[in-house]
């Protein structure tokens, strides 16, 4: 007898799905935020989120694409920011290089 649908021996990590909500105080511990903030994004629909009487539940799937988006987001924000550095050194010392090289011809008598 053959069961279909059954995950592999591989598969350890668990899926999640759209039925698995975070409360706000779980939610900020996973954004690294106050329960405070996580109540304001929640009001703003920046989460994807129920109101349930005076509580919020986060959508576990949505917020950990979010937080996922987060790490990439951060890593080319930190990329970008280290070539423009490099872009802004290489202008300045050209610069430099620039001025010291008619200074250098200006104080030179033919």
């Amino acid at each position: 007898m053959t069961i279909l649908n059954t995950p592999s021996a591989r598969d350890t990590t668990p899926e999640k799905t759209s039925r698995e909500w975070y409360t706000a105080e779980q939610t900020a511990a996973i954004l690294q935020v106050h329960v405070t903030t996580v109540h304001e994004m929640c009001r703003q629909g920046q989460l994807v989120a129920i109101k349930t009487g005076r509580d919020w539940r986060i959508s576990a799937l949505r917020l950990d694409e979010k937080a996922a988006l987060g790490d990439v987001h951060e890593r080319l924000i930190r990329e970008a920011t280290e070539r423009m550095a490099d872009l802004v050194a290489t202008r300045v010392l050209t610069g430099l290089a620039q001025a010291l090289s008619q200074q250098y011809l200006d104080q030179q008598t033919w």
